[in-house]
């Protein structure tokens, strides 16, 4: 979904067709082989109308899985489907995660937080609040980056500014741009050799070469050639719950909306929250466990959920203690073992920029 209001195109070689997929038809609950997660499927009547509802989880007093995100590691990207992204992470379940933007086909961007394996693939974005692995456990969070960037004069001093833009051009004369995978002749930039994917936390050093695979931009009056200069990256994540911590996180993804038992972050206010969708949604319970469910929508069996039903349903039936809402709509997929467990509402299953998933330990 090029965001949470409308639909994208996507290139026809990245569909995979739904006919040529077995849809597994299960038993209320399923264990897989190892009793590291356990998968349910609901068929409910939800304020009026029927809802199937599908949901993975693990345990949370001794869980044996790794959650990550998923997908092709950097952007843009002409996307995955997901049980493409499941089957190259060999992981037990796997759903879409973030929403993104698609402004040339096969060119999408994630919105929002990405991190995989402790690296930043995509940074965070104003009023999407995100879920990351810290210290084992799934947070949520509202997160910033705090970042610095510059080079080192003749004494040694480090002149820094801030760093507020990643892969587009500063918009102000007091901050500069992070380029991962500059285009040739970029203006008023300098170049270095930069990490092959992603940035990592903390503050680090480069010496600046005339054909780097990242650079630094400044605006045209801030810009001074340094042929020799040492440039420097102070890059830190902050979550406006947790603080510091964010800096430990190993595996993030991006939503719309987080959903508590107290309230909604940001509150529901657009149509497309408020009616029936498909939906895809991660979170935790109360045994400190991680789950994702997706809710299928637009079809006969199956209407959908407004985020504040599908909430509440899974804070009664699985104790959810909180939700983030993910991309839905046609992206709405969940892959359990290897086999498709809902029906997406599309007639094939989008490619998309980012999952999130389990893999057995």
């Amino acid at each position: 979904m090029a965001g949470p209001l409308s639909g994208s195109t996507r290139p026809a070689a990245t569909v995979v067709r739904v006919a040529g997929l077995a849809v597994l038809s299960l038993a209320i609950v399923t264990a897989p082989a190892f009793g590291a997660l356990r998968f349910q499927k609901y068929q409910k009547t939800i304020e009026g109308e029927p809802v199937a509802v599908f949901v993975a989880r693990d345990d949370g007093h001794e869980p044996r899985t790794d959650w990550v995100s998923l997908g092709a590691g950097s952007y843009p990207t002409a996307g995955l489907s997901v049980p493409e992204m499941a089957a190259r992470a060999a992981a037990a379940v796997a759903v879409n995660a973030n929403f993104y933007r698609e402004d040339a086909p096969g060119q999408q961007e994630p919105i929002g937080l990405v991190v995989h394996e402790g690296k930043i693939l995509a940074v965070p974005a104003r009023s999407y609040p995100s879920a990351g692995v810290i210290e084992g456990t799934l947070q949520w969070d509202k997160v910033e980056l705090r970042a610095r960037a510059g080079r080192k004069d003749a004494g040694g001093d480090a002149r820094l500014s801030k760093l507020c833009r990643v892969n587009s051009p500063p918009p102000s004369e007091d901050c500069v741009s992070l380029w991962t995978r500059p285009l040739e002749n970029l203006g008023h930039a300098i170049y270095f050799a930069g990490a092959p994917a992603g940035l990592s936390q903390g503050r680090f050093e480069f010496k600046a070469s005339a054909h780097g695979n990242w650079a630094l931009q400044w605006t045209k009056s801030k810009y001074k050639a340094a042929k020799n200069a040492v440039l420097v990256l102070d890059i830190r994540l902050n979550g406006a719950r947790l603080g510091e911590k964010w800096q430990k996180v190993t595996e993030a993804v991006s939503g719309s909306h987080v959903l508590t038992p107290e309230n909604t972050m940001p509150s529901i206010t657009h149509s497309w929250a408020l009616s029936r969708q498909p939906r895809t949604m991660l979170g935790a319970d109360k045994e400190g466990g991680t789950w994702v469910a997706v809710f299928d929508g637009r079809r006969e069996n199956s209407k959908g959920v407004s985020l504040k039903d599908g909430w509440e349903f899974l804070h009664r039936n699985i104790a959810a203690t909180w939700a983030l809402n993910l991309d839905g709509g046609g992206s709405s997929t969940m892959i359990y073992e290897g086999r498709l467990v809902n029906k997406p509402s599309d007639t094939y299953l989008r490619a998309v920029a980012v999952g999130f998933g389990a893999k057995v330990k």
